[in-house]
């Protein structure tokens, strides 16, 4: 999984806050507007990526 994340572009501190998602219950997080924002960003470019393989 790690080389995945890798190769869509995050870093291993952004790989290392999903791997803690795994085994942290969701309370453990604050909602960050930023963040939110962020892997907006994130999701909009692998859809893109996807899409691009798809055609």
């Amino acid at each position: 999984m790690i080389p995945l994340y890798l190769k869509l572009g995050l870093t291993t501190d952004q790989i290392r806050v999903l791997l803690r998602g795994e085994v942290a219950s969701p309370d453990a997080y604050e909602y960050c507007e930023e963040m939110l924002s962020f892997y907006e960003a994130k999701l909009n470019n692998v859809d893109s990526q996807i899409a691009h393989c798809m055609n």
